[in-house]
């Protein structure tokens, strides 16, 4: 989590390179074919997926473990005194006690996925990847902006971003006031 995007994408970039890479050494000694990890149009969305999961992981496990020590302990106390299982106190205490606080884990990495840029700048060498398979708003916006110098088109892109990103934080944020209020 603390590392920065830029060394993610170019650490992920060596380790997927399709020669000598880490993932398709073991691919081979395994006996199966190397992949092309950032050449192929098809694992494009797939390595950028697994690169951001990797990164992010634990930011969305620090939230959901420090929603667990807030919840309290006597609630799970009281449920076992009235016979309640391990998998209905899961259902029935941990999993309303953490729905705030995966909804703003899911609010943050919707924010986290919507400003990617950097990750597949790097681990491509391109805007969008092979045959712009992996062009996601943030590439295109820098695109339209540096690359042909269309500012009025990359203005309202960064419009088009904004407002996507106000109607899910609103979406998210009346889903978690309407759950706090019942």
């Amino acid at each position: 989590m603390m590392m920065a995007p830029a060394l993610a994408g170019l650490m992920w970039r060596l380790l997927v390179h399709p020669d000598f890479g880490l993932f398709n050494y073991f691919l081979t000694v395994v006996g199966l074919p190397k992949l092309l990890w950032t050449a192929s149009p098809t694992l494009a969305i797939p390595t950028i997926i697994l690169v951001e999961v990797w990164q992010n992981t634990p930011f969305v496990i620090l939230m959901l473990l420090a929603g667990l020590q807030a919840i309290p302990l006597e609630q799970y106390e009281a449920a076992k005194v009235d016979g309640a299982t391990p998998w209905q106190a899961f259902l029935h205490i941990t999993i309303p006690w953490l729905k705030p606080i995966i909804v703003i884990a899911l609010l943050f990495r919707t924010i986290f996925i919507i400003r990617t840029f950097d990750t597949i700048m790097l681990l491509f060498s391109s805007i969008g990847g092979v045959g712009n398979s992996a062009l996601v708003f943030g590439n295109y916006l820098y695109y339209q902006t540096y690359k042909i110098w269309d500012l009025g088109f990359s203005s309202a892109i960064s419009y088009v971003i904004l407002f996507v990103t106000g109607i899910l934080t609103i979406t998210y944020t009346v889903y978690l006031y309407r759950e706090l209020k019942l």
